[in-house]
């Protein structure tokens, strides 16, 4: 699930560096999905710890 998000934000970050008109937006959605990521991955690893 993580994995995904950051693989997505990823393809959508060289999309977004290849093509300049959409280039705004990708990275936005980029940033969200490593941030959505990152918040996840922190939650798991909290829920592990307890």
């Amino acid at each position: 699930m993580v994995v995904s998000l950051i693989i997505l934000g990823f393809i959508l970050l060289i999309l977004g560096v290849l093509t300049p008109i959409a280039t705004g937006t990708s990275i936005l959605i980029s940033v969200i999905l490593f941030v959505i990521a990152i918040v996840l991955s922190f939650k798991k690893r909290k829920a592990m710890n307890t």
